[in-house]
């Protein structure tokens, strides 16, 4: 079973353990001639996590200790940390050495989080697969014998983790490059509510969808790391009560197709939800059905990773994967017109599919619904007092073409409260 962080800061703080010993455990499970390390790791061990740990233990003497002194993280290959070179998975950014920490790593190394290295990752996290050509792959830690993937694009963050070479690890996660190798490898991950967490000092592929997230023993690591990140006090939310909580249980389009085995996995899964007292209840969410349509031509991802790359697939395009670049290609097939309905549809539907208030529910929760969604919807500028019929109605538009039917309320006591 994986150590969580929780219990590797006790044995820190008691001295039963210090940070060189505890680097030395996880570098020893990355150089293990029969593990992934050299995949999950391609440009090695970072040549600071050494001296990043002996100063840990030096302060720690001293009583100076951060929420995450000692600890071992891995950084996705697309943060730039100060001294080394972030090539995002890929081969054409230029050899040169970050001036500066990304603003979450800066918050973990203020933490006095030591960084083992820099892992393995999709070129450019543009895949869920976790496939490099350039790096190799490492393997899925369930089934090494048929080298099963182990998901992207966060793929070796994910792998770190698993095998012990991490604590925890750091990644991004745009359309799942956080949950969906986290899921493979079957430890925690999280997606952070984008722009929660800058994204200053990484490599982007959809400024859209574009988030920070990590990778953990635990939901509960992942709530830390996650805070620090994000520039909060230290907090991991306390866990809900199982009896009588509410979980809604999705149909149709997430189970098109699914495979047996999965099937019958989260069946049981479902039962013993149910068997625990939560209540479970199918619902079908009509707005997922427009995600093939934001989906059309790449979406909106295609579109801005097209806008960042052209220049160099200009220049380098034979120094890409084939599989990365023609994924990057879709973009240029769409005009202006289309990326931008593209990004009025994502936006209505995502306020279709978030804020489904009716009249029997709780102004904060209309509250908190409503706060998610930045300043283009902000609740500052909802000042009507009457049902609203979508998005465009908070930003006072008459009619909207793609969610007219769609209705939400306001109300008075709601409205005073989200000034």
């Amino acid at each position: 079973m994986l150590p969580p962080i929780d219990a590797l800061r006790v044995q820190l703080a008691n001295r039963h353990l210090d940070a060189q010993a505890l680097l030395a455990s996880y570098v020893g499970n990355i150089e293990a001639d029969a593990g992934e390390g050299r995949r999950v790791f391609p440009h090695g061990i970072s040549p600071a996590a050494a001296t990043q740990a002996m100063t840990s233990d030096a302060l720690r003497r001293y009583g100076i200790a951060g929420p995450l002194s000692g600890i071992p993280i891995s950084v996705k290959d697309l943060f730039d940390v100060q001294g080394e070179i972030t090539r995002a998975g890929g081969r054409v950014l230029p050899e040169q050495p970050a001036a500066r920490d990304a603003v979450a790593i800066g918050r973990l190394r203020a933490a006095g989080a030591v960084f083992v290295g820099r892992t393995h990752m999709t070129e450019f996290a543009y895949s869920g697969l976790g496939i490099n050509p350039h790096y190799g792959t490492p393997t899925n830690p369930f089934d090494r014998e048929a080298a099963r993937i182990p998901g992207g694009s966060s793929s070796g963050a994910a792998v770190s983790v698993a095998d012990g070479m991490a604590a925890a690890a750091i990644g991004s996660d745009t359309g799942g490059s956080c949950r969906i190798p986290a899921a493979l490898c079957g430890v925690a991950g999280f997606k952070a509510t984008a722009s929660r967490i800058s994204l200053d000092g990484t490599v982007p592929l959809s400024s859209s969808y574009d988030s920070v997230g990590s990778m953990a023993p635990s939901v509960a690591c992942c709530a830390l790391i996650d805070s620090i990140m994000a520039g909060e006090p230290e907090a991991v939310p306390p866990p809900f009560a199982m009896q009588g909580l509410r979980l809604a249980v999705p149909t149709k389009l997430v189970f098109d197709e699914i495979d047996a085995h999965v099937a019958s996995t989260f069946e049981r899964a479902i039962s013993r939800l149910s068997a625990a007292g939560a209540i479970l209840r199918e619902v079908e969410f009509d707005s997922w059905n427009a995600l093939s349509e934001l989906g059309q031509h790449g979406g909106l991802v295609a579109a801005e990773a097209w806008a960042w790359h052209v220049n160099l697939i200009g220049s380098q395009a034979s120094q890409y994967d084939p599989r990365i670049l023609s994924r990057i290609r879709f973009g240029s097939q769409q005009s202006t017109a289309e990326y931008l309905r593209t990004k009025a549809r994502g936006r209505c539907y995502a306020v279709r599919l978030t804020l489904n208030c009716s009249r029997s529910t709780p102004w904060y929760v209309r509250r908190y619904r409503l706060s998610r969604h930045g300043s283009r919807i902000s609740p500052r500028s909802v000042s009507m007092c009457r049902p609203i019929d979508c998005c465009c109605a908070i930003r006072r538009s008459p009619t909207c073409s793609i969610c007219a039917r769609y209705r939400f309320l306001v109300t008075k006591r709601a409205t005073r409260r989200l000034a």
